[in-house]
């Protein structure tokens, strides 16, 4: 009769550890990304857990029994211990997938030169054909290879949309200074002839609609207005999404703050 307590304590620190653990994770997470709060809120948290996991008998007898008894039953319930045993390791699975997967797409970018696809050539030509065809100027450094290479299927994609797209000077204003395809205009004091036919959103919009990044834009309120692509060097993205393990210990962390 008094081995069955001692093992249904043994059962709930057992499965305390488990959630320490799980924490831990997040710990090494945080550290990882390099956010100090969130990883000394999960080490407190595990060690928290731990405690209590060792301090249970202790803990046991002076709680009320109804606040004690989903846990012990939890814990002595083989079917709980396996499906967290099995939840951990499937954490464990997804963290690795998602850390293999952001190092693959860091790899394409440091790497990889950018093109446009063949897919994304056809949204472009979808997108902008049912408009009036504008005129775009597309300006690049002489110097960067993969920035000349990238402009001129930029370029083709949108003549096939039927645009009339010319080089220019990159030495001249706007120039191409910042990494990345930007969108410049000049001139957007006096705006296009029709307001109405702006060729900046249409093209930001089928740019976005073929998942071409545009991720700066300038304007010059002075002089005639033109359109402008301006292509800069390649990009170095960094990783902005957690990954899904990280996020579960999230919501781990805010249902035992609860």
């Amino acid at each position: 009769m008094s081995d069955a307590p001692a093992n249904e304590d043994q059962a709930v620190s057992t499965i305390l550890d488990y959630i320490a653990l799980a924490f831990m994770f997040c710990l090494v997470e945080a550290l990882m990304s390099r956010e100090p709060w969130v990883a000394v809120g999960a080490l407190v948290t595990a060690v928290m857990v731990h405690v209590v996991g060792v301090k249970w008998p202790k803990i046991k007898l002076r709680t009320p029994p109804h606040y004690t008894f989903w846990l012990d039953r939890v814990a002595s319930d083989h079917r709980y211990r396996r499906a967290l045993i099995l939840l951990l390791l499937s954490c464990g699975v997804m963290y690795e997938m998602a850390y293999v997967h952001s190092l693959r797409n860091d790899l394409n970018t440091y790497g990889m030169p950018r093109t446009v696809t063949e897919k994304q050539s056809a949204v472009l030509r979808r997108c902008l054909s049912h408009h009036q065809p504008y005129v775009a100027t597309v300006k690049v450094s002489s110097l960067d290879a993969e920035a000349r290479e990238y402009a001129g299927q930029v370029s083709n994609a949108l003549k096939r949309s039927g645009w009339d797209v010319t080089s220019g000077n990159p030495n001249e204003e706007p120039r191409p200074l910042n990494d990345g395809l930007c969108i410049g205009v000049t001139g957007s004091n006096a705006g296009p002839p029709d307001p109405k036919r702006d060729p900046q959103p249409l093209l930001r919009q089928a740019l976005q609609a073929a998942h071409i990044d545009a991720n700066c834009g300038s304007s010059v309120g002075a002089g005639e207005y033109k359109l402008f692509l301006l292509v800069g060097h390649r990009p170095l993205k960094v990783r902005k999404e957690a990954p899904m393990f990280f996020k579960l210990n999230h919501w781990i962390e805010r249902l035992v703050h609860k």
